[in-house]
This record gives C-alpha cells, structure tokens and sequence, in this order.
C-alpha cells in the first residue's frame, strides 16, 4: 500500500496538500502480459517536491498494477532528451513511451520553434525504432502560455499520438498544489494523475494482449470543501469522502455499480476509464466500499480493503455551577455540528462526598464547606471515542444565618413588587437578581412588571467575614381585576361564562393579548364598546344564534393557537 507523503512542505500548506490514497490491493502484479511502459520527462515527472512514490508516475503504476520505467532527467531540455534517448527510452524495450518534455525550455529562454522541432524528432525518432504508443502531455498553465497548448496539441494530430492538454493547468502557480513555483507537491500530482489516467488506460488497452481482462483498482481520498485532507484514515461527519476506481482492459465499455455502508450508485455502459463515488457519512465508525465493473460480459469485483474511519464533528462543551447553601447544582452542556445527543457521566472526586451520574444535571449536597470538585465525561450517543471531558468547581461556604421573603405574595402587573431579605447578621451586604434583570443592592428590591407568569427573586447577602449564601423566592404576576373581566359578547352568545368557547376566548386574552402593549389596548378597547352590544345580543334569541355562528370558527382557531 502506498500513501501520499510530503517532503519540504511549509507548515501552513500541509493541512490542504496532503493527499490521503488507502489501496485496493498491496503488490504490483508481474509484467507479464502486460504492457511495458517508459515515463520521460524531467523534475516533475521524477515527483521532485511530492516525496518518496508520490509523482503521477507512481500513482500510475498503483493504479493501473502495470510497471513504469521512470527514465526521467532532473533538468532536461528537448535537446538534452533527443541526445539521451538511447541510454533512457531505448535502454529498455517498451510498449508505451509518455513524454512530459519542454519545461525547461522555456525556463531557459529556448523559443517555442525549436522546442517543437525537438520533440517532433524524438517522437519521430520513437516511431521508427520502437512504434506503440506514445502519450504527449501538454504544458499549459497559469506560467506556461497558452500558445504552447496549441503548439504541442497540433505537434500530437501531425505525428499521430495520444495527447493529454492543460495537465498543469491550475496547479502551476497555486500553493495548495505546489511546493516552489514550478513543482507540484502530492496531491499536484495526484491531480496530474487523474488527468493522465484515461488516455493512459486507453493506451495500455490498446497495446495489451487481445481479450485482456478488464483490471480494477480502487483509493478513497477524504475531502473538505473540494480539497483533500491530511495523511490519516479519519473524516468527520457531513465531510465528504471520495471513492474512485481505475480501470483498464476489457472492451473499453465500463458499467460501475458501488456498495458498502450508506453507498449505493450504478452507471450505465460508459467509455469512461474510471468512475468517482462522493459521499457524506451520516453515522460513525468504520467505512467500506466495494466496486463492481461490467466489461466485455464479464463482471469484476474488487473491496477497497481499508477502510475510513468516520468520527464526530468536534464537540464544544462546558460545565456550570449554581451554588445554594450547602447544595450544588451541576451542569453540563456539549454541542457539535451534527446536533446529535451526548452521554454524561458526571463523577465526584472526592471519596467524602462521593456521587456519580448519567444525566446532564446533577444535585448534590455536602456536609462540610469548602471548594467542591466534579468531573463530567461527555461522548455522543452510541460513541466510546473522542470523548469531552471536563472538570468544574464550586466552593460551599460556611453561611450565616438569614432568611429571605417576598410581598407580597401575589401582584398585579400594576404593582410594584417589593422583595425584602431579613438576616440576622450585622453590616450584611446584598446583591439581588431574578426574573426580568431585577438588580439591588439593598435588602429591599422593587420591581414592576410588564407580563403575567411566575417571577423569581435571588439575593446574594455577604457578611463580613466573607460568607454568604444565596436565597431564593417567588411571586405571580397576574392581569388586573378589570383586565380580568369576562367576554361579554361572547358570555351573552352562549348564555354563561362558563361554556369551552368562552374560557377559550378568555385564556387567549390572558395569555397573549395582555402580554403585550398593543394587545392590552385591544382589550380596552373591547372592554368600551362591548356591554351594550352584548345587552342587545343578550335580548334576541336570533342575535345569539348568528353570535355563535360567528365565534365557533374564530375559536377553533383560538383553540389551537392556545
């Protein structure tokens, strides 16, 4: 197995240079029946910048399990390679020569005439001695001009060979793809690769043995807005994880028909030499994938035998304290991207005051003062791994003696509530708060409210020696007597106040019209002009029939709103 691996890459590009490629099988077959194949080029075709097997050249071989002469020169030009071609290409017999030539050229100010002519009698040269194929890969990009994309694809239709344009198109110029300015780091290459890879399948069918089998080769790359992450066998939830085969042989007809864990997908009879599979995982754990080529009516299965470990989104976590006399209330809350629930296990670390639980809130109270401490253990539902785990403190103090009470108990929102402490200690300090920011500093805090409901006071009462202790106490809130009142329309329509269609109307009122200054207006309002209108309802049995007619939707709808 071979994993993409970077050399002299700075800090900053590793997270998005580094390509991650898990194999389908571990060894390369023996040459024979295959095709021989010569790479030549120069520092880019030998990886120089993408470290040990990580050039296009390896990734290639492990593709396509078919052996590849690197003859490649650090440094060549078209000229140097015309003169070296009996101690590179013709060292060795070969069925499929691919050049990759004229960088350097261009480096050194060689015009784009004479760089042509060169690589016309290298090809020539090739023809005649060897014949096969010959793949020519184009030098079109962000620093090689365009004008030699066209140069180099009518130089592949005059002489008759394969042509691969703009394989260092967006690469050439971009650091996550580069090393220096004109070397591609690992996944450059592994762009390269992709690039090259059909017209190389082609060829290598092209000039195998006939009724060659069809070969199959699997990778799984993970990926994060498009680009391929780190070296490892993980990937989060919800990141995408691509699963790609290679193919060759057959009769150059392909289907592909994927499975595994959360994957199906099937593709009709293609010319296409391999066939991609991205999916965002939902659930955690291990990740298999198994691909399935149709060619020349025969069907080949290969397992990507590795797999891809998925894990959670990263969880954001923290714990809270709320300290009431000699009781502690503890808290935990995690959160993550993938809003899923969590596991807490909640464990004292104290053998005095020993407690353990698997909810996210526990109560716990001591018996003697002090700093408290509690560890919470946080994992996603049905996850032992990558757990949170959090440790929080809370201090019981020794506290004085004090009372606290609220009056009076029960208010309207036109009162002023007046909450009062009593303690008995002497040159107290107080601090309260509660519902709507209620704030004093004082052992009396008034407070008037704007809506209804069950409102809380806390006050903090510090004595001198630094102890304190913090109460608690209650009151409601309720609408005023007039607000109170019945609905007169609807008490005269249905005869009493007690009927379902009038408590509905009058918890509407309650509940949402009174709790808000345009709704209490509302009200008024209704309150003005409704009793002589109820009266004539009241006095005509037909009036009430046409009331009730008229409420009984108006209530449904307040029925479900309620």
């Amino acid at each position: 197995m071979k994993l993409l691996r970077l050399s002299g890459v700075l800090p900053a590009l590793i997270l998005v240079a580094t390509t991650l490629t898990i194999t389908a099988q571990s060894t390369l077959q023996a040459d024979g029946g295959h095709p021989s194949v010569i790479a030549f080029g120069d520092s880019v075709s030998l990886g120089v910048g993408a470290g040990n097997n990580n050039s296009y050249v390896d990734l290639l071989e492990d593709w396509s399990k078919v052996r590849i002469a690197n003859k490649s020169v650090r440094g060549i030009t078209t000229k140097e390679a015309y003169d070296s071609l009996d101690t590179t290409v013709f060292s060795r017999e070969s069925d499929i020569v691919i050049l990759f030539l004229g960088g350097n050229d261009i480096i050194q100010n060689v015009s784009k005439e004479q760089t042509i002519n060169n690589l016309r009698l290298i090809i020539e040269r090739i023809q005649r001695r060897r014949g096969g194929e010959i793949i020519l890969l184009g030098l079109h990009s962000n620093v090689f001009r365009l004008e030699y994309e066209t140069a180099y694809r009518e130089l592949a239709k005059e002489t008759e060979i394969l042509y691969v344009p703009n394989v260092l198109q967006g690469i050439i110029g971009n650091p996550k793809f580069t090393t220096d300015a004109l070397h591609p780091n690992a996944v450059g290459h592994h762009l390269i690769a992709e690039r090259v890879f059909p017209v190389f399948a082609h060829a290598l069918t092209k000039a195998a043995e006939k009724d060659t089998p069809v070969h199959v080769f699997c990778t799984v790359n993970t990926l994060q807005d498009g680009e391929r992450l780190t070296s490892s066998y993980s990937a989060f939830t919800n990141d995408a994880v691509e699963w790609k085969a290679y193919v060759w042989g057959g009769d150059e007809q392909y289907s592909y028909t994927w499975s595994g864990d959360e994957l199906y997908k099937a593709t009709g009879s293609t010319r296409i030499f391999s066939d991609t599979l991205t999916h965002s995982y939902t659930k955690f754990g291990n990740k298999k994938a198994t691909v399935e080529v149709r060619s020349d009516s025969i069907t080949k299965s290969v397992s990507c035998q590795d797999t891809v470990k998925i894990i959670p989104q990263p969880i954001t976590a923290r714990c809270s304290v709320l300290v009431r006399g000699n009781t502690i209330e503890w808290s935990a809350f995690a959160e993550n991207a993938d809003n899923i629930g969590f596991d807490y296990r909640w464990k004292s670390s104290s053998r005095s005051d020993e407690f353990e639980a698997y909810t996210r809130n526990i109560t716990h109270t001591y018996g003697t003062p002090g700093i408290k401490t509690a560890q919470v253990r946080i994992t996603p539902d049905g996850e032992t791994t990558h757990p949170i785990n959090l440790t929080c403190k809370g201090e019981i103090i020794d506290t004085p003696n004090t009372t606290a009470s609220c009056a009076p108990q029960s208010n309207y929102l036109s009162d002023v509530v007046v909450w009062n402490a009593h303690t008995t200690i002497s040159n107290p300090e107080f601090k309260w708060s509660g519902t709507n920011s209620l704030d004093a500093t004082t052992n009396i805090a008034s407070k008037q409210y704007t809506s209804s409901g069950i409102k809380t006071g806390r006050v903090k009462i510090t004595n001198s020696d630094g102890a304190s202790t913090q109460l608690e106490c209650q009151t409601k809130i309720t609408v005023e007597e007039e607000e109170s009142s019945g609905c007169f329309i609807a008490t005269a329509a249905f005869g009493t106040d007690l009927e379902p269609e009038v408590l509905l109307l009058r918890e509407f009122r309650d509940n949402h019209l009174l709790t808000h200054t345009i709704g209490k207006a509302v009200v008024k309002t209704y309150y003005t002009v409704s009793p002589p209108i109820a009266e004539t309802i009241r006095d005509s049995e037909s009036l009430k029939a046409l009331t009730r007619a008229g409420l009984t939707p108006i209530t449904k709808v307040v029925g479900w709103i309620n």
